[in-house]
């Protein structure tokens, strides 16, 4: 290999980009995983149980699901599982033209809202074509245009899922929808030390009221709750992955006490920390 395609490769390998065939073997019963990049499982054939952040979902042919960077998975079904699992960086989505930036926000920026598409028939066989050329350019040799033409391939396929239910439809130049968008990135970027929505309110520009409505408009859920959720998903991480004590996970997460912690912890799960912890230390996870 010549120094610039292994130069290429390097950048490539930096840049954190990766597109394979979905087959029963990829992943491992029941194991655990924290993804470390933004992922899109499209589903060609099989069928299968999918738990996303505590969220069963069964999954089929036809199927397209969304995972951002930082969300936790587990195949709890795999039965002869088939097409293609794509996952990217942030920094390797950089690449792509600023026209294309507002699909892969609306995407991922809160997933959940989108975590499972189903698309039809034509839309199926048009994503299969692009899915599998990408794989053959991803396979190809290296040269030193090439994660210009792979982001090319993936800002078709965002664009294309961003338009499957519809998410386009809210203008690019909509004010309050971008201040909604701002609003999630904040909360990605501060929620282990900012739990107040008069916080984030104010480094908007907007009122608590202004920016809950906001929220609710866009997002189904008030700014408080879209705060909560993110600190509950980063704590049932912290519980099941790490081995840091709960006093530490509590402080980590910028409670006052872990009394407070377990309060809050409690009442959006039903579980305590020490419960939900015990319970995959009982498993093996």
């Amino acid at each position: 290999m010549k120094i610039q395609e292994l130069a290429a490769a390097r950048h490539m390998q930096d840049l954190a980009f990766d597109i394979r065939e979905l087959h029963a073997q990829i992943f491992m019963l029941n194991n655990s995983y924290r993804n470390p990049y933004h992922m899109m499982v499209w589903v060609t054939g099989g069928k299968g149980i999918l738990n996303i952040d505590g969220t069963l979902y069964t999954i089929a042919p036809g199927q397209l699901l969304l995972m951002a960077a930082g969300q936790m998975y587990q195949v709890q079904n795999n039965h002869l599982l088939q097409g293609y699992v794509l996952s990217f960086s942030d920094a390797f989505w950089e690449r792509t033209p600023a026209s294309a930036r507002n699909c892969k926000a609306t995407l991922f920026n809160n997933a959940r809202l989108q975590q499972l598409l189903v698309l039809d028939d034509d839309a199926g066989a048009s994503l299969t074509k692009i899915m599998q050329h990408l794989l053959e350019e991803y396979q190809a040799d290296s040269y030193s245009n090439k994660p210009d033409v792979l982001a090319a391939f993936l800002k078709i396929i965002i664009i294309k899922a961003a338009n499957l239910r519809s998410l386009l439809t809210i203008s690019t130049h909509n004010h309050d929808y971008r201040l909604y968008q701002r609003f999630l990135e904040l909360v990605n970027q501060e929620y282990h030390r900012q739990h107040n929505v008069s916080a984030y309110a104010e480094k908007l520009g907007l009122s608590t009221r202004k920016l809950t409505e906001v929220c609710k408009q866009y997002g189904g859920e008030g700014a408080k709750e879209l705060i909560n959720h993110r600190l509950i998903v980063e704590a049932q991480r912290l519980l099941q992955f790490s081995e840091q004590p709960i006093k530490e996970i509590s402080f980590s997460l910028n409670f006052a006490s872990p009394y407070q912690f377990s309060n809050f912890f409690k009442k959006n799960t039903s579980q305590s920390p020490a419960a939900y912890k015990k319970q995959f230390a009982e498993i093996g996870i």
